[in-house]
C-alpha cells in the first residue's frame, strides 16, 4: 500500500509486500483455499513455515494510487554481461485485468564500453581553507584507456568549471588515443573558499565507425556532441 507524505509526495516506506499466493488472488490465477487449511494436515507446520518464509523473501508489491495522482517508477538496469534483455513490465491491477496503458515492455541492451575510466567520480575531500597562507594543492589522476577497434578522439566539457574559476584545473582536457592506448588525465583542486563544490562535467567521445567504412592509419572521427558518452563528477 503507498501512502503520501503532507507536501503530496508518495512514500516508498508504506510499501506492502505480497506473497505469491496473495498476488496469484488479486489477478485472479488462484483461489482462497489454494492452501490446504485442515488443522489434522500431516503438512501443516511445514506449510505455514513455508508460507512464513515466502512473505519474507518477497518481491511482489502491492501498491494503492489515489485518485488523480500520478506514481513515477524507476527501473535501474544494472547488466553483468553483454545480452540483450526484453521481458513485459510485471504489473498488473488487482482483479487480473491488464489495459493498454499498464502494458510496457522493456528492452535493454548490455554493450561492450568503448573508452575505460579508472573512475567517474574525482573526490578531492575535505580541505583546509586558510586566510592569508598558501594553500597546497590537491591532485588527482584519471586513466583512460581506448578499449575500441578504432582510433578515439575525445573530449572533457569543462564550462561547468568556470563558476569556479581557479579551483579546479584539467590537464589535458582532450586528446586522441588509438585502439588500445592509454593516457593519464590530471585533475588538480584548489579552494579558495570554506564552501562546498560540486560539479558535473560531461565527456564527449567519437561515434562508431559504420560497419564496412574504410579508415586511414591515425584517423578518427570528430567527439559526438550530441550525446555524452558519461557524466565525470567531481567534488
Amino acid at each position: 500500500k503507498l501512502q503520501t507524505t503532507e507536501d503530496g509526495d508518495f512514500d516508498s516506506s508504506s510499501l506492502q509486500a505480497m506473497t505469491l499466493q496473495q498476488y496469484q488472488l488479486a489477478v485472479g490465477g488462484a483461489s482462497e483455499n489454494v492452501t490446504n487449511t485442515n488443522s489434522n494436515h500431516p503438512m501443516k507446520g511445514i506449510m505455514q513455515g513455508d508460507e512464513e518464509d515466502e512473505e519474507a523473501n518477497s518481491q511482489l508489491y502491492k501498491i494503492i494510487v489515489p485518485p488523480n495522482s500520478v506514481l513515477q517508477l524507476q527501473l535501474t538496469y544494472q547488466p553483468n554481461d553483454l545480452n540483450h534483455h526484453t521481458f513485459e513490465f510485471p504489473i498488473v491491477a488487482a482483479g487480473g485485468s491488464k489495459t493498454d496503458g499498464l502494458r510496457k515492455l522493456v528492452h535493454a541492451e548490455a554493450l561492450r564500453p568503448r573508452m575505460l575510466f579508472s573512475t567517474t567520480t574525482m573526490d578531492f575531500k575535505g580541505r583546509v581553507v586558510t586566510s592569508g597562507l598558501q594553500s597546497v594543492v590537491c591532485v588527482q589522476e584519471l586513466a583512460l584507456h581506448n578499449a575500441d577497434t578504432s582510433g578515439i578522439e575525445w573530449r572533457i566539457d569543462t564550462e561547468p568549471l568556470k563558476k569556479y574559476q581557479g579551483v579546479f584545473t584539467i590537464d589535458p582536457a582532450h586528446g586522441v588515443l588509438q585502439a588500445g592506448q592509454d593516457c593519464l588525465v590530471r585533475a588538480a583542486f584548489l579552494p579558495s573558499e570554506p564552501i562546498e563544490y560540486k560539479a558535473s562535467l560531461n565527456v564527449y567521445i567519437s561515434p562508431p565507425r559504420p560497419e564496412g567504412a574504410s579508415q586511414s592509419a591515425g584517423e578518427t572521427l570528430p567527439p559526438d556532441d550530441s550525446k555524452p558518452y558519461l557524466p565525470l563528477r567531481f567534488k
